[in-house]
């Protein structure tokens, strides 16, 4: 299986952004699937969803296409 496989088959990456209702200032990165990279977001600490990695590297070894 290749890169463009499983990203097509890790529903995560395909997840909105989603900073949540807390006011939280935690900096992440989320995958952009219209764009296919990983961008940096501020989540606010609670809630949200899975497609929320701690650092860029994390995001593109799940998500990253090429």
């Amino acid at each position: 299986m290749n890169c463009t496989s499983y990203v097509r088959e890790n529903p995560v990456c395909y997840l909105p952004k989603e900073i949540g209702p807390c006011f939280g200032y935690f900096p992440r990165f989320y995958y952009n699937s219209t764009y296919e990279r990983c961008e940096k977001f501020i989540y606010g600490g609670c809630r949200g969803n899975d497609n929320n990695f701690n650092t860029v590297e994390e995001c593109q070894n799940t998500c990253k296409s090429e």
